[in-house]
């Protein structure tokens, strides 16, 4: 698979269908299981970690448009738990046995 297919894959997992305030969502840790069986561990994490600085310029962006109410708030929550689920993800990448 490609570079590009591997990004969707990981946009569709940090995407924010499930929700938990504590942890990673068991959906998401199952879905970065899946990964790491059909791609190379160091792979995923370059493709994060090359995704990262897109996900942190849309939270800034979100914030930057107001977060008080309404659909702005949404935005921006919406943003942030995208930008933490993929800063979680990395990490739990990176304690995955290599």
């Amino acid at each position: 698979m490609s570079e590009a297919q591997l990004q969707e894959k990981i946009r569709a997992i940090v995407g924010i269908h499930y929700w938990n305030f504590t942890q990673l969502p068991e959906q998401v840790c199952m879905a970065l299981d899946q990964l790491l069986i059909t791609y190379e561990r160091d792979e995923i994490l370059s493709v994060m970690q090359r995704l990262l600085p897109d996900y942190e310029a849309s939270a800034k962006k979100a914030r930057a448009n107001g977060a008080g109410s309404g659909t702005a708030a949404e935005m921006n929550m919406a943003c942030e738990m995208q930008l933490r689920y993929l800063s979680d993800s990395i990490e739990y990448i990176e304690n995955h046995s290599a």
